[in-house]
């Protein structure tokens, strides 16, 4: 199954995903290099005998790749979020873990215009069962400068982030804490550190539920 593709810079394809037909077992992340016409010139595996999956590549600056993805440990609720930093060619110069023996994984990430990498996913609390919009922030090295949660007493998932033209990120997914229905579109606004303040009403740091449906009385979310 493939999750994200990024065109490199020879005009070919880097594809990322997961394969359960090959690797080191259960289910391995998988990436595909391709030319320009999309024939494979080269494919990696990187995991273990546990359930590992790709998300998404982040072109390094000076050449490389970051591949991002997470790690899921069965029967034990946990599952762990994870960098590699590769090289041209897919070979894995280091490798960063996060949140482990918790529940959370990266979905998607960037390098920002200050230079650092900042990725976006899910983390769940199991005891309270709230799962969050996870931001975090980090050097080039994968070490982390700062990171944020928010979300609800539901079900609150990241999907995809951008930075927006005038600083901060955008952060899109979808919600269970509030809204019309039983899962709706949630867009969060931050500042350049991925702060958000619930209830700021000023133009730089803002969120906005997207509905289907809207309620008969046309009453707002509640605020968090």
């Amino acid at each position: 199954m493939g999750y994200g593709v990024l065109e490199t810079p020879d005009g070919g394809l880097m594809i990322v995903g997961r394969t359960g037909s090959f690797g080191a077992g259960g289910m391995d992340a998988w990436v595909i290099r391709t030319d320009a016409q999309g024939e494979m010139l080269w494919d990696r595996t990187y995991g273990s005998e546990i359930l590992d999956y790709g998300t998404d590549l982040i072109r390094a600056p000076g050449g490389g790749y970051y591949l991002v993805g997470s790690s899921e440990f069965g029967g034990t609720g946990s599952k762990t979020s994870w960098l590699r930093r590769l090289d041209e060619e897919g070979e894995v110069l280091w490798f960063r873990e996060y949140a482990e023996g918790e529940y959370g994984y990266f979905q998607s990430g960037l390098i920002s215009r200050d230079g650092n990498l900042v990725l976006v996913g899910t983390r769940t609390d199991l005891r309270a069962e709230e799962t969050d919009y996870w931001i975090v922030g980090m050097d080039l090295g994968g070490q982390v400068l700062w990171n944020h949660q928010y979300g609800g007493k539901g079900e609150d998932v990241a999907q995809d982030l951008c930075e927006g033209p005038d600083g901060g990120f955008l952060l899109s997914g979808t919600t269970r804490s509030w809204g019309v229905g039983d899962r709706d579109f949630w867009i969060i606004k931050t500042d350049d550190q991925g702060n958000w303040e619930p209830g700021n009403p000023s133009r730089e740091i803002w969120d906005r539920v997207l509905a289907r449906m809207r309620s008969e009385d046309g009453a707002a979310r509640p605020q968090l």
